[in-house]
């Protein structure tokens, strides 16, 4: 076995290991659900605000809530949008509103 394949192999034991161990399986599972929150406190605010966000103005969490606005940015359910107050404001598509609206629904 080459030296590349056994630092392969233990690279992959190494991450099997941790992804199936508790800590990291809690991090899994706020990743999965962090923009879901983020995404209603962006609505509840841009309803109380009735215009942008600005990025100040939303809790986010360092690292995570950065990644889940982009997220949320990619995946269409956020847009970009300027405002004199920040560099960077986001408005919730009209799509997301609607998640949600159904969210509130059933929660």
């Amino acid at each position: 076995m080459t030296a590349a394949k056994r630092i392969a192999r233990a690279q992959a034991e190494i991450e099997a290991l941790v992804l199936d161990a508790a800590p990291m399986r809690e991090l899994q599972e706020e990743l999965r659900r962090y923009p879901s929150r983020l995404l209603r406190q962006l609505a509840a605010e841009f309803r109380r605000r009735r215009g942008p966000v600005p990025d100040h103005a939303l809790e986010l969490a360092p690292y995570v809530g950065e990644t889940a606005l982009r997220a949320l940015v990619a995946s269409g359910l956020v847009e970009q949008a300027d405002s004199p107050h920040a560099l960077r404001a986001y408005v919730p598509t009209v799509r997301a509103l609607e998640l949600v609206e159904r969210l509130a629904d059933e929660g």
